[in-house]
Parts: structure tokens; C-alpha cells; sequence
């Protein structure tokens, strides 16, 4: 498909004159879109429904059809979807090892270059990518538990645990047991539960059986 409409800073080009004049605020600084609840702005309108569904309201509308997993954008959805089909579309050429995401890759290669890109403003300690480096900013350098439930007293110091937690509250996607009715989040907690009624004990010490 062709694309005229081109840059004339960085040469990136886009199939419509759109696209191309909303790459053009990455050069101008223009943000036109802010977001009313904390004030801050976005050069694009896709930029800030993100901002929104990760900061304010945690909504998770794409779900996962196999294990009810919930994501805030579909693209993350589709890469999640590729751990059930174990479809792996990223290689790495010095080790072979392959990732369903390009994300993983690019994280992968740093375990070869060692470097570390993402660094601590409080202690300067390095990491090799971003979600590392958030989860030891929670761990060390936050006071408290930031992400607390609205219906009871439970918190999480990362974001993630809580829309999890949150489906305990709304009923959606749980998996209760047939036999005992307790419920599980995740359907994997409630087949390994099952041994329990069934006295099955199905892994075993090498060494002694």
C-alpha cells in the first residue's frame, strides 16, 4: 500500500494526510488533547484513551476467550492470545530463542549486550526494561501500597493485581468449584484445586516417589 504523504523532518511516511499531520505535533510539541481529570496532555487522541484506561478508570474491555484475562488495548490482547496458540514470531539470530512479542525480543537482546537503558532517579541503579524498573520503584522508593480496592481494605503495589482482584467484587470471569464452591480467579488454581476431592497427587519426588 502506498504511502505518499511523507515527512519532511524524519521521512516517515503515512497512507493518509491524517496520519501525517498527527505525526507532526512529535515535532511541534503540540498536545491538543488533555485529559480532564489530572490536566494532562496528548498530542494524540489514541495517546490519551490510553492514559485513561491505565491511570484513571483500569478498564479492561478486551478479554481473552480461553482464559478470560482482561486487557486495557487490543493490541495487548493479540499478543496475549499468542501464549495459547504458543505462536512465536520473534527470533533472536544469536541464540534462536524465539518470543511472541517484539517487546520480548528487544528485552531478550539486552541479556546479550548488556545494557541497560532504564535507570533509578533515586539510586541510579540500571535495569534492563521498563516494568522492572516501575516494580522497584514500588518496592523501594514508594511509601505504602498505591493501588488500593474501593470495596474493601485490600491493596496491591502494582497496578496489575488490582482489576484481577476487582473481579471478586463483580462476579465476572470467576471459576468456581462444582464440588465445594469456593471460586478461583484463574481456571489453572482451580484444576490444580480439584486434587483435593479427587486425592490425586500428580507430581512426584524423583528421589523418594
Amino acid at each position: 500500500r502506498k504511502k505518499p504523504y511523507v515527512c519532511s523532518i524524519c521521512c516517515k511516511s503515512y497512507t493518509q494526510v491524517g496520519g501525517l499531520n498527527e505525526h507532526n505535533r512529535v515535532h511541534t510539541g503540540e498536545k491538543p488533547y488533555s485529559c480532564k481529570l489530572c490536566g494532562r496532555s496528548f498530542s494524540l487522541k489514541g495517546s490519551l484513551v490510553k492514559h485513561n484506561r491505565n491511570v484513571h478508570t483500569l478498564e479492561r474491555p478486551f478479554s481473552c476467550s480461553t482464559c478470560h484475562k482482561s486487557f486495557a488495548h487490543r493490541s495487548n490482547l493479540n499478543v496475549h492470545i499468542r501464549v495459547h496458540t504458543e505462536e512465536k514470531l520473534y527470533s533472536c539470530t544469536l541464540c534462536s530463542k524465539r518470543f511472541i512479542s517484539k517487546d520480548g525480543l528487544l528485552c531478550h537482546n539486552r541479556s546479550h549486550t548488556g545494557e541497560k537503558p532504564f535507570s533509578c532517579s533515586s539510586c541510579n541503579e540500571r535495569f534492563s526494561n521498563r516494568p522492572t524498573l516501575r516494580n522497584h520503584l514500588l518496592v523501594f522508593h514508594t511509601d505504602g501500597i498505591p493501588f488500593s480496592c474501593s470495596q474493601c481494605d485490600k491493596s496491591y503495589r502494582t497496578k496489575c493485581g488490582l482489576p484481577q482482584h476487582s473481579r471478586l467484587h463483580t462476579g465476572k470471569n470467576l471459576h468456581p468449584c462444582d464440588i465445594c464452591n469456593k471460586i478461583f480467579l484463574w481456571k489453572r488454581n482451580l484444576n490444580l484445586h480439584y486434587s483435593v476431592h479427587t486425592k490425586e497427587n500428580p507430581y512426584s519426588c524423583n528421589a523418594c516417589n
